[in-house]
């Protein structure tokens, strides 16, 4: 993603790629603990 901002190649794709790279981390952080593999397992 970096390299395409810097060189301006292709941007409305490091657009969709920044949208769903948003979506997936908004995701995960709002799983309960215990399903984001974090937790301990018993």
């Amino acid at each position: 993603m970096v390299s395409h901002l810097t060189v301006g190649y292709a941007l409305p794709e490091v657009a969709v790629l920044g949208v769903m790279t948003a979506l997936a981390v908004t995701s995960w952080a709002l799983r309960p603990a215990a399903r984001r593999g974090l937790a301990r397992w018993q």
